[in-house]
């Protein structure tokens, strides 16, 4: 009694490693499995563990009980006594061993035992202990039919477990969730099988109330945060911060609508923004029209003044040309006309350069 009293207690020990794992297929989680399970409180050697070990699968799987899952909550495991050990007067002497073995089928998680099958005592004979105690597990033989029906009470012990403690796993799953531990919850129904048709549809239906709470819970959260991404920073940097927050929102979350209307606004916001890059660009572009048609019309106006003015010079030109001409015509006119007297004195005022 004492050694099940410490075993009972070590599975349930193992309640927080198993707890943390992840769920598994639906194939695995809608069968009863068992998974074989050694302890050290078992009175096994550790050299001796994985024979036992194979024992105990093989016995779960001719009884279609056999479990592939990696987080285990129904196991099988074994304890054994040593009842008497002696060395043979043989040469070389040899070691014998006779063990009183027996197997549990219990809840890993709760620590309750549902059904117990104690061997016959088996002997071994090996050259050291090791051998003696291998020799000894290879000879456990049990009849299908006991086996049969020690397995089939520990699946009939489970079944009347769950449908008598399924309110209690509902209330648990409940406490679990409100703690926004979803997926200790989620794990504690999902272990309840579909042979237990009543406790099963109860634990689906509050298995999808809890996943839709956390899917809502985290969708309320990452929405929060991109909201204010967005908010403090409208930039390309803030909106990708935005973006990519917002995808890991659930499209079945509470949020996913604000969400999506939360993007629209980003895509609205550089929509405005590419609409108005692309006002100025064609501003930008009337205004450099302009202004190189100014610039050719400027150097036209430019071209038309020069001209004018070299006109105005060409025919100022020709005029004073032909205003000396008359000149030179008048004085030539009016010389002509004074005739010798102009020579007279012309000659009189060079004369007096000689005196």
């Amino acid at each position: 009694m004492k050694r099940i009293i410490i075993i009972l207690f070590a599975l349930a020990s193992l309640q927080n490693s198993f707890a943390q794992n992840n769920l598994n297929a639906a194939d695995d989680l809608g069968r009863i499995a068992l998974t074989p399970v050694i302890i050290e409180e078992s009175g096994i050697p550790s050299y001796a563990r994985k024979v036992l070990s194979s024992k105990l699968k093989e016995m779960a799987t001719k009884n279609g009980m056999a479990s592939t899952t990696v987080s285990p909550r129904f196991v099988i495991t074994a304890s054994v006594n040593l009842l008497n050990k002696e060395m043979t007067s043989t040469a070389p002497p040899m070691t014998a061993v006779e063990l009183a073995t027996t197997i549990y089928i219990g809840d890993a998680i709760s620590g309750q035992l549902f059904s117990t099958y104690t061997y016959n005592s088996v002997k071994g004979l090996g050259t050291n202990d090791q051998r003696a105690y291998l020799a000894a597990f290879k000879n456990l033989k049990a009849s299908e039919n006991e086996l049969a029906t020690f397995i089939d009470n520990g699946k009939q012990k489970i079944i009347e477990y769950y449908n008598s403690q399924i309110d209690f796993l509902l209330a648990e799953a409940k406490s679990l969730s409100d703690k926004e531990d979803y997926e200790g919850a989620m794990n504690l129904l999902a272990s309840v099988p579909d042979v237990c048709k009543e406790a099963y549809t109860k634990a689906m239906k509050e298995i999808a109330i809890v996943y839709q709470k956390k899917i809502d819970v985290e969708g309320a959260k990452f929405y929060n945060q991109a909201n204010a991404a967005w908010s403090t920073n409208k930039s390309k940097e803030g909106a990708k911060a935005c973006i990519d927050l917002l995808a890991n929102i659930n499209p079945l979350s509470s949020s996913a609508a604000a969400g999506n209307a939360l993007v629209k606004q980003i895509e609205s916001h550089y929509a405005e923004i590419a609409a108005y890059n692309r006002m100025v660009k064609e501003r930008e572009w009337e205004y450099k029209v302009m202004v190189e048609a100014e610039e050719r019309q400027l150097q036209r106006d430019k071209m038309n003044l020069n001209h004018e003015l070299a006109m105005r010079q060409s025919d100022n030109a020709s005029l004073a040309s032909q205003m000396a001409l008359e000149e030179v015509k008048k004085n030539t006119e009016l010389f002509l006309k004074k005739g010798p007297s102009i020579v007279t004195d012309v000659a009189e005022k060079v004369s007096t350069w000689f005196l």
